[in-house]
């Protein structure tokens, strides 16, 4: 429905953190939906195979993309009061896909943005082997790009860290977040291979998400997936450094329901009515009737990219007939593994056990909860 802006979305991210020294890229996402529109979960884009990331079948972009080049890209749509958008507006999930897609840097490719041609939003977008990330809010006048600073962030539908309603959730994650960080809950022994040459139990299988074929070689069993495993108890981590991902504390926290804000005095006024409001107030969004349909959190993901160039990405989301899918991408990006490499032998450590020949590797799996 023009003029209308019901997407909602809440994000944390770890980037370079001084506690987690092996990542490089920790990230959590919530997307909040009408529950039937036309979306694909995160897959290998058939026609982008170095794409990794969901797609919007609506209007054909998405809300967070991966590359095997070393480019990362994710946004939220900036939440404004009874927004009325012209008709013919781009759409803002072409963003993300025009940076993993391009050369550009972070902060070059953001300036380049015609921003008010779109909808609100908030774009990050990172360059990975350059240990560069930087910030588009459209909504912030002539402010421009900024550099995203090493540390925990967390964006929904308002400016970067800003202080609102459904900010509480922004406010409430970061903290648990920073309580992981602080336990050293990330600090869990180094991914040892088991006989199979994987990291995990469990025989898997190997399929493309949405039940698609995978895409490359699918070669190694890291990706191994029984059902509960996105969410499930193991730590795990792809990663040859020390940091293991506590996953299931990551989905524990995208998965808090719990209603942030109930204050009708507190909460926005868009139109939308206070009971919508205080029900998309907190981290997960239960789903709520709206004129629009069934509206809610619809998938939860978790991804992680360590220094030496690997990467996974873990996602629950709503699959055909409303049941709740569990899938894991597995990936390695050449130019890290190239770097790391290129320092472990300046360090005369050898170059590590990776293919040589830069090529990519990956594997997806799939499971039913």
């Amino acid at each position: 429905m023009q003029g209308h802006s019901r997407h909602m979305c809440v994000t944390y991210f770890a980037w370079l953190h001084p506690q987690l020294p092996d990542i490089l890229l920790l990230l959590l996402f919530n997307r909040d939906e009408v529950l039937d529109r036309p979306t694909r979960a995160s897959h290998w884009w058939q026609d982008l195979p170095h794409i990794l990331g969901g797609r919007d079948l609506q209007a054909g972009g998405t809300w967070m993309a991966l590359s095997t080049t070393g480019r990362a890209a994710f946004l939220t749509n900036f939440r404004q009061l009874r927004y009325a958008g012209r008709q013919g507006a781009p759409s803002r999930g072409a963003l993300p896909v025009n940076f993993v897609t391009g050369q550009a840097a972070p902060e070059e490719y953001l300036a380049g943005i015609d921003a008010q041609a779109y909808p609100g939003f908030n774009l990050m977008a990172a360059d990975l082997q350059g240990r560069r990330m930087a910030y588009l809010c459209s909504k912030q006048g002539d402010q421009g790009p900024q550099l995203v600073s090493p540390g925990l962030h967390g964006v929904t539908n308002g400016v970067l860290e800003a202080h609102w309603p459904k900010a509480s959730a922004v406010d409430e994650g970061r903290r648990r977040l920073q309580q992981l960080l602080d336990r050293g809950a990330f600090n869990g022994a180094r991914c040892s291979p088991d006989s199979s040459g994987g990291c995990g139990g469990g025989s898997g299988r190997s399929a493309g998400a949405d039940g698609g074929s995978a895409s490359g070689s699918g070669d190694g069993s890291d990706c191994d997936l029984s059902p509960g495993a996105a969410g499930g108890e193991g730590s795990g981590g792809r990663g040859g450094g020390a940091a293991a991902v506590p996953w299931a504390e990551l989905f524990q926290l995208l998965s808090d329901d719990r209603r942030l804000e109930e204050d009708p005095a507190r909460l926005p006024d868009t139109g939308y009515g206070h009971e919508f409001e205080a029900a998309v107030s907190g981290i997960f969004v239960q789903p709520v009737d709206t004129q629009w349909g069934a509206f809610g959190t619809r998938s939860q993901t978790v991804v992680a990219v360590w220094a030496d160039g690997r990467g996974e990405l873990r996602e629950r989301y709503i699959g055909e007939g409303g049941s709740w899918q569990e899938q894991q991408h597995c990936f390695e990006i050449p130019s890290l593994q190239a770097d790391a490499k290129g320092a472990a032998a300046g360090k005369g450590g050898g170059g590590g056990d990776g293919d040589n020949d830069g090529s990519k590797k990956q594997q997806s799996v799939n499971a039913t909860s």
